[in-house]
């Protein structure tokens, strides 16, 4: 069978092979972003090529992950963005263990369920010989997952966000931000606009994964407040019901660290939280 050279390999030796790769952009601005793991990962085998693709469930889910997986339904794109988010995830994880714990998993190992409210946990075995489980964070687009593992000692809160570039739809700005972030928009050249858009809007995202809840207002639940194009750092406040919710952050800045790499917009957040009720 030809099959993908990475793909053999990790068959053959799950434990000691990865199927994603690293991706520094991300995080390379966050704080303590040495001790982070960031991996992305895009199919292997084209939607509908149920052979490989359970093959590939078999080597990277758990029990209950596969249970999760099948009654996804028949919708084979779901399946496979489901399938490729959860081996990002699981490289990022595995390889946080080694470098922090000297731990070496099975990707099967570590299970990703989640909190009350849709936030990744993680589970498995090896939780019990480590007194810090990590934080993890992951997005997909376009056919293409990242996944962000770092420590959440002292309440850290971790999120990310990946938007594939293309061209918004009309209205899109006018519904997804303020008039002072379309004035903020305005400042950058209109070459890249487009590309500012998609970053502001996976800024808006990746605060809202890391305090868990979502953008429960909307788009204008999280607002960019300043942006230094220098960095791609953008500074963010957030509103309305998330305020409500977490207001040891109302009314102070959140950073939102963006890049664009490779046709993708991605933002990466991280801060000390308070609580996560």
């Amino acid at each position: 069978f030809d099959v993908p050279k990475r793909f053999h390999q990790f068959w053959t030796s799950p434990r000691n092979n990865l199927l994603s790769t690293p991706w520094r952009k991300p995080v390379s601005s966050l704080p303590a972003a040495d001790s982070m793991e960031c991996f992305r990962a895009q199919a292997y085998f084209e939607p509908g090529d149920t052979l490989w693709q359970d093959l590939w469930a078999s080597l990277v889910l758990s029990r209950a992950e596969r249970k999760v997986f099948e009654d996804l339904g028949k919708s084979e794109v779901r399946r496979s963005e489901w399938l490729t988010g959860r081996t990002a995830a699981k490289d990022a994880v595995r390889m946080f263990l080694r470098k922090n714990h000297q731990l070496e998993v099975y990707p099967a190992d570590i299970e990703i369920g989640q909190d009350a409210y849709g936030r990744p946990v993680l589970k498995g075995d090896w939780t019990r010989n480590i007194v810090d489980v990590p934080a993890l964070t992951l997005a997909h687009s376009n056919g293409v997952a990242v996944a962000v593992c770092g420590s959440q000692v002292n309440g850290n809160l971790l999120g990310v966000d990946l938007q594939a570039m293309h061209q918004p739809s009309p209205g899109f700005t006018t519904h997804a931000f303020t008039s002072d972030e379309r004035s903020i928009l305005a400042s950058v050249p209109a070459t890249v606009r487009d590309e500012w858009s998609m970053r502001f809007w996976a800024a808006k995202e990746a605060i809202a994964k890391a305090l868990g809840r979502g953008l429960l207002d909307g788009p204008h639940g999280v607002i960019v407040r300043s942006l230094d194009r220098s960095t791609g750092v953008m500074q963010t406040a957030i509103h309305g019901k998330l305020a409500e919710l977490f207001p040891e952050f109302a009314g102070t800045d959140i950073p939102a660290h963006t890049a664009f790499e490779d046709g993708y917009a991605v933002a990466a957040t991280l801060f000390k939280g308070h609580h996560y009720d």
